[in-house]
């Protein structure tokens, strides 16, 4: 592989003391907040690659395609206080997806001073809040993200840059004790912008 191609095939392991986790309060109002738990453990395996398209054809040297995948496993050992309200015993961390893929179209022209990368984005399932007092964790179910960057260089000193963030819109469901409580598009960001060197 040249200098800007890679693969690697990695092992974590972590272990967390007093993990912070989001915990939904039942009630009328349902309001969120913190915890911490006593501990937790979160272990896993990554593989990445980044290849150029020039082998291909050399006409798409500029071209280059990445992906990533994580598996992971993890689980939390509650406190004494904890079990006294938070429902689920044994269950994963809190935001933690046992399956996370990348992948992303890329083009980048030195010459040119032109850049443009696709990416694509999507997690397993995982808890967006902790239940308490007999109610169900909340899940948040996978959803698609589509985005795009793309820089271009004027000069030496000026270059401008446009991203677009979500633009597939998928919709984001969250689900309770297997119902829909929440389902909502978070909408497309656009944005551009000029940056000056000095």
């Amino acid at each position: 592989m040249s200098p800007s191609e890679n693969f690697s095939l990695g092992f974590f392991w972590k272990n967390l003391s007093n993990p912070i986790e989001k915990v939904f309060l039942p009630g009328t109002a349902g309001l969120l907040t913190y915890q911490n738990a006593d501990e937790a453990t979160l272990y896993g395996i990554e593989v990445e690659v980044l290849k150029n398209l020039d082998i291909i054809h050399s006409s798409l040297e500029d071209f280059y395609l990445g992906s990533n995948y994580t598996w992971s496993v993890s689980n939390v050992d509650l406190t004494a206080e904890n079990t006294l309200a938070q429902t689920s015993s044994n269950r994963e961390l809190q935001g933690h997806s046992p399956h996370v893929f990348n992948f992303q179209v890329g083009y980048d022209n030195a010459d040119w001073g032109t850049t443009a990368t696709l990416l694509y984005n999507i997690a397993a399932k995982r808890i967006v809040s902790v239940g308490l007092l007999g109610a169900p964790d909340k899940y948040e179910q996978p959803f698609n993200q589509l985005d795009f960057i793309a820089s271009q260089s004027i000069n030496e000193w000026l270059s401008i840059r446009v991203k677009m963030k979500n633009l597939l819109d998928d919709k984001v469901i969250v689900t309770q004790g297997g119902e829909t409580t929440r389902l909502y598009t978070r909408g497309r960001e656009f944005k551009i912008g000029v940056n000056v060197s000095f």
